[in-house]
């Protein structure tokens, strides 16, 4: 059974998390994560949004759209350490884009990050910025 990666489309979310989320840095991706504070109907946390970003800076639309499919395979592989009720964005880092790069790599560095004990304590209140 494929899993399901519900896609985050919204903008302002994307600055949102960028600007008040977590954020933890591998070699190849940087993740960063926020609490999604939506809920379902019946009350239970709406299932965790992903966001892929890929410089242009970095690559033509051939390996950007490489490396966007290693991102999303290391999101599925590793699916069972993400928990719902947040929004995250994988931001591919410059390494991402070697031709060596293969899609357990990506993996790794991936699980690396999100299998931590830290990384979803994320405080239940967003914290105002004065």
């Amino acid at each position: 059974m494929r899993k399901l990666i519900l896609p985050l489309k919204e903008n302002h979310l994307f600055s949102k998390t960028y600007a008040r989320g977590k954020s933890e840095v591998s070699k190849l991706c940087a993740v960063y994560i926020m609490r999604n504070f939506k809920r379902n109907p019946d009350g239970s946390p709406m299932k965790t949004k992903l966001g892929i970003t890929v410089n242009r800076k970095l690559g033509k639309a051939c390996k950007r759209n490489r490396v966007k499919r290693l991102i999303r395979e290391a999101y599925r592989d590793n699916y069972e350490y993400i928990k719902d009720g947040y929004i995250m964005i994988i931001a591919a880092r410059a390494a991402a884009f070697a031709p060596h790069v293969k899609a357990q790599d990506m993996s790794r560095a991936f699980k690396k990050i999100v299998s931590r004990d830290d990384f979803f304590n994320i405080p239940k209140k967003p914290q105002k910025k004065n």
